[in-house]
């Protein structure tokens, strides 16, 4: 399968799916990034950083202006793509970049091409359908974040695990690093989970937080 994810700004495939994405490159999959904004509100490296942390992947950078991207931006590069399946931002995250880029995206897909959406930013009115177990590359998801030197990534790790090992603790699990994504039903996608990574097996309901 082509995946295809589409984010606002550099970095924002790092906190919300890498681990996701390693699991879909080991299975075999090509893996596209789409990055709209150039994130220079942020510092002027920021584009360097993400192509250094996302180097497995091949690499799409808009140069919109970062904190303007509106719901009009164009996404011809979805069709250029011709992706499988479509990541990118929920329409309630807590940017407007994400909020806007989330609704052109919806729109743009329509019925051409499925799509999934991320867990809100450390999972503020977020309700995920998709738990993923990525323990497997949690050290990978780390290196790729701290790339972003300009952005004290320490902080976006902390965030970003802290959400993880929430999510697998919603599920039972304990020293695992989940990430999770939400879907919307629309026609002919409705339902877009055999299209994602397995998600971990349901726990023994005796030996939940003792399943590691």
């Amino acid at each position: 399968m082509k995946i295809c994810v589409i984010v606002a700004h550099p970095d924002d495939v790092e906190i919300s799916a890498f681990g996701t994405l390693k699991i879909f490159q080991e299975a075999g999959h090509e893996i596209f990034t789409v990055t709209m904004t150039k994130g220079n509100l942020q510092g002027s490296k920021r584009i360097e950083e993400s192509k250094n942390a996302l180097w497995e992947f091949i690499n799409n950078y808009m140069n919109y202006e970062d904190s303007n991207l509106k719901e009009t931006c164009d996404l011809g590069i979805i069709e250029e793509i011709n992706p499988d399946l479509v990541i990118t931002h929920a329409e309630n995250d807590y940017h407007n970049d994400h909020k806007n880029l989330s609704k052109a995206v919806s729109n743009f897909c329509s019925f051409k091409f499925p799509v999934v959406y991320f867990d809100n930013f450390m999972g503020v009115n977020s309700s995920p359908k998709i738990f993923i177990d990525i323990s497997k590359f949690k050290a990978d998801k780390k290196e790729a974040i701290m790339k972003h030197k300009s952005q004290n990534p320490e902080r976006l790790v902390y965030a970003s695990f802290l959400l993880g090992e929430f999510r697998a603790a919603q599920c039972g699990y304990r020293n695992k690093q989940f990430e999770c994504f939400d879907f919307n039903p629309r026609f002919p996608f409705m339902d877009v989970r055999d299209l994602m990574p397995k998600s971990a097996p349901i726990v023994n309901r005796k030996n939940y937080f003792f399943t590691e």
